[in-house]
C-alpha cells in the first residue's frame, strides 16, 4: 500500500469497480440508439466519477480506508445519480415530443419526415416498435419520391422485420436500386449483393465500386474479391491488394499475406493507391449516418 496523497492499490480497484457498476446502470437507465446524436449518459457518469477519484486521491490522508480518504466521493456519487436522472428523463420527453412532431409533419406529405416517422417506428424512437408502421411510412416516402425511405423499403421487401410482408427479391432490388442511383453508400452495396446472387458480377462491380468509393468497408473487401478472382472485371492483383487493405476488414496478417503474392512493381503500385486513396461519401450517405439529429433539423427547419 502506497503512502502520501495517492490512492492505494486496493482503493483504486475499489473506485474502478463501482464505476464499472455506475456505468452499467447507465446504460440500463438511458437506452441509447444508433446515431442518436446524443452523448451517452454512461459518458458523462464516468467523467463524474473520475473528477471523484481525483478528489479522493487529492484528499487521501492515510494508508488505511480512513473516512478522510473519501470525504467528498459521496457528494460526486449523489452528482452523478443526479445528472443521470436529469438527462434521462427529458430525453425520453424529447423523443416524444420529436416523434409527434415528425408524425405531424409526415401526415402533411413531406416525404423525409415519413421516412423519420418510419425510421422512430422501426427503432422504437418515441414511441413502441412497430414494424408494420414503419414499412407503411416508407412506402409513403417511397412513393414521394425520398431515396432513404426507398432504401428502407427495400430493406423489408429483403426481409428485415420478417411477417410485415412477403420477401421479394425483385422488389428488394427495385427500391434499393432507386437509393443507390441517388447516391446511398449502404444501398449501393446491397444492390451489388443482389447482383451478384443474379450472377450479374458486372453490375455487382460497379455499385461495389460505387459504394466503395464513398469508403464503405464491407464495398472495399468485396471489390478486393472482384479484382482477386477476375469476376466482373479484370484480374488486378494491385486493385485486389490496395482494396483489400483499405477495407480494414482483413486481419493485418492476411493483408501481409496477400503482399507476398503480388510482384515488387505491383506491390509499389498498389501501396501509391492506398497511400492516395480518400473515401468521398455523398451528401445522402452523410445525411443517412446523422440519423436522429438529421430528423431533429429537418423539425427545426419546418418550424422557421
Amino acid at each position: 500500500m502506497e503512502s502520501g496523497q495517492g490512492l492505494s492499490v486496493k482503493q483504486s480497484y475499489l473506485f474502478f469497480e463501482v464505476s464499472m457498476n455506475l456505468g452499467t446502470a447507465a446504460a440500463d437507465i438511458v437506452p441509447t440508439g444508433r446515431n442518436s446524436g446524443r452523448i451517452p449518459v454512461r459518458t458523462l457518469a464516468f467523467t463524474i466519477l473520475r473528477m471523484a477519484i481525483a478528489l479522493a486521491a487529492g484528499q487521501a490522508r492515510a494508508q488505511t480506508y480512513g473516512p478522510g480518504a473519501y470525504e467528498n466521493v459521496p457528494k460526486f456519487f449523489a452528482l452523478a445519480f443526479s445528472c443521470l436522472f436529469i438527462f434521462s428523463m427529458p430525453a425520453k420527453a424529447n423523443d416524444a415530443d420529436s416523434f409527434n412532431a415528425m408524425v405531424a409533419l409526415a401526415n402533411k406529405g413531406v416525404a423525409e419526415a415519413q421516412y423519420h416517422a418510419g425510421m422512430m417506428y422501426n427503432n422504437g424512437i418515441g414511441t413502441q416498435k412497430d414494424p408494420k408502421q414503419a414499412f407503411e411510412w416508407f412506402q409513403k416516402s417511397a412513393a414521394s419520391n425520398d431515396p432513404l425511405g426507398a432504401y428502407k423499403l427495400g430493406c423489408y421487401y429483403a426481409g428485415q422485420f420478417a411477417g410485415v410482408v412477403t420477401p421479394d427479391a425483385n422488389e428488394a432490388l427495385k427500391y434499393k436500386l432507386v437509393s443507390a442511383k441517388a447516391g446511398y453508400a449502404l444501398a449501393q452495396h446491397d444492390v451489388a449483393v443482389l447482383y451478384a446472387r443474379q450472377e450479374n458480377s458486372e453490375e455487382a462491380v460497379k455499385w461495389w465500386k460505387a459504394a466503395g468509393d464513398q469508403g464503405l468497408p464491407d464495398a472495399l473487401y468485396s471489390l478486393s474479391g472482384s479484382y482477386f478472382q477476375g469476376k466482373g472485371a479484370p484480374k488486378d492483383l494491385s486493385l485486389a491488394y490496395a482494396y483489400f487493405k483499405l477495407s480494414t476488414v482483413a486481419p493485418k496478417n492476411k493483408v501481409n499475406a496477400m503482399a507476398t503474392i503480388l510482384s515488387k512493381p505491383e506491390l509499389e503500385n498498389a501501396e501509391k493507391l492506398v497511400s492516395e486513396w480518400k473515401p468521398q461519401p455523398t451528401a445522402l450517405t452523410l445525411k443517412a449516418k446523422r440519423g436522429v439529429s438529421a430528423a431533429e433539423e429537418l423539425l427545426k427547419t419546418t418550424k422557421n
